[in-house]
């Protein structure tokens, strides 16, 4: 502590002091004051309204401490939005109840067909939403202030549990605030736990922005700036299809659920040439597309995009076995893992021990197809094997779903 003081003075850096409670650090009835802010005559002189917050403890046993060198808060103008199902409902014990009420309500009051009962189930749900729900932001503030308040009180057994109650219900209201953001802002690498909203504040208000391609370059390494040209448009989309092993489609296609008890299987590959890596990524859902697991896995040494799709489908079984899946419709959107499987005589040699091994894994379901769909109808495996690949983690989830897909499943089901 002596060097620490001395390193203090060396550099003639003082405390700046703090706003709030005066501990920052808390095990048990012990609670001191650990982190503090320093700085030098310089830095106060060009930050004169810099103050540090001791802001709420949530469920470390460190406050949370906040710098702000300017201390204003300016919020931002109120606006409307569209009225639209909201995946965050799906974090509330009550959700389920709230439906089916909803729903008996309509029927009760409505004989105008489904489509009118849907609208007043919409309607019910999103006045629970205003009643209950709503605002999320004034529900937090709320649970931090009865946070602090057990906090800063005395060390009772009531105390303790109000604490522990309210660091509970904030960490589900921070999970629906990240959520919210995620299903408007349609971001695809959002990773379990993440919690950077601003990004997606950002991204969700430049949803509206178009990415323009001005001009493609020929095999001639002629750049071509008349998107007219239809031939050369055709020969675009040809290579393109040729090269990803994926057909050209056009209209809306989407996931389609299996049939009566069959368990479907998605599986998708991100491979990088350059590096030699990849990733994988496969989910199971069942006949109601409600999640049952999903696995993801990073690749450090692949040798081709084949071989990675390969990879994911062996994983997917192995999955279905651990699951105990005896009907299974497997879907790849690599037309040439599909044809390999199918035909069984396009195998190459550095392919075909894992295709063996997928073989095995088939034989002890039972009942497994195989079969191709385009990449619009496999977005919940592109979008696993995409953040498995850009955060280079392994991962498996059973029953409950990570956040970042949320936004696809609910898609896949519900639109």
């Amino acid at each position: 502590m002596q060097a620490f003081q001395s390193c203090l003075m060396d550099c003639s850096l003082e405390d700046i002091g703090y706003m709030g409670d005066p501990f920052t650090w808390k095990r048990g009835r012990i609670r001191e004051r650990l982190d503090r802010a320093v700085a030098d005559g310089n830095w106060l002189m060009l930050n004169p309204g810099a103050k540090l917050q001791h802001l709420g403890f949530i469920k470390s046993d460190h406050r949370p401490i906040l710098l702000d060198t300017e201390y204003q808060v300016i919020p931002p103008p109120p606006r409307s939005g569209p009225r639209r199902f909201e995946a965050a409902w799906l974090k509330e014990n009550e959700f389920r109840q709230e439906v089916r009420k909803a729903w008996d309500n309509a029927l009760s009051t409505s004989d105008d067909g489904v489509l009118g009962r849907l609208g007043r189930m919409h309607e019910a749900l999103h006045a629970w939403d205003s009643q209950i729900l709503r605002k999320p932001k004034r529900r937090l503030r709320k649970a931090q202030r009865e946070l602090e308040k057990a906090m800063s009180g005395p060390m009772t057994d009531e105390n303790e549990a109000t604490a522990k109650e309210m660091a509970n219900l904030i960490e589900l209201l921070l999970e629906q605030d990240e959520v919210y953001w995620a299903q408007r802002s349609r971001a695809n690498w959002m990773h379990q736990g993440d919690r950077n909203t601003s990004f997606f504040h950002n991204f969700a208000s430049a949803r509206r922005k178009k990415n323009t391609i001005s001009k493609l370059k020929d095999d001639n390494g002629i750049w071509v700036e008349d998107m007219n040209n239809a031939t050369f448009l055709q020969q675009v989309l040809d290579t393109y299809c040729a090269n990803s092993g994926q057909l050209a489609t056009s209209g809306e296609i989407k996931w389609s659920r299996p049939e009566g008890a069959v368990v479907k299987l998605n599986v998708d590959a991100s491979f990088h040439d350059d590096g030699k890596t990849g990733a994988i990524g496969a989910v199971l859902r069942n006949a109601r597309g409600e999640f049952i697991a999903a696995s993801a896995m990073f690749l450090s040494n692949v040798d081709s995009a084949v071989m990675a799709e390969a990879i994911a489908l062996k994983e997917g079984l192995q999955m279905a076995i651990q699951l105990g899946c005896n009907r299974l419709q497997a879907e790849s959107d690599c037309m040439e893992i599909v044809d390999a499987f199918n035909e069984k005589d396009a195998w190459c040699s550095a392919q075909t021990a894992i295709f063996a091994e997928c073989i095995d894994k088939m034989t002890s379901i039972g009942n497994v197809s195989v079969g191709h769909v385009p990449r619009e109808a496999n977005q919940v495996a592109h979008l696993l094997a995409q953040n498995s690949y850009a955060s280079q983690i392994t991962c498996n989830w059973v029953d409950e779903p990570p956040s970042f897909l949320l936004d696809k499943l609910l898609h896949d089901v519900i639109l």
